[in-house]
């Protein structure tokens, strides 16, 4: 083989392995983003149970 065949080869398996890496980082933020907006929903409702929890409080007191 000769030096321009080689580099040829290089190349196509340079843009191999960067198409998996960018596949790999786009399935990570994903589930990053997944994870992200599960703890967001969960800490919403902690909250308002928390509210709706102070409020109780709150009216029980003022009787």
């Amino acid at each position: 083989m000769n030096t321009q065949r080689w580099l040829q080869l290089a190349t196509a398996l340079t843009a191999l392995l960067l198409v998996f890496m960018i596949v790999v980082a786009w399935r990570s933020a994903a589930d990053e983003h997944r994870r992200a907006r599960d703890i967001g929903a969960r800490t919403q409702a902690v909250m308002e149970r928390i509210e709706a929890r102070a409020n109780a409080l709150e009216n029980e007191a003022g009787r």
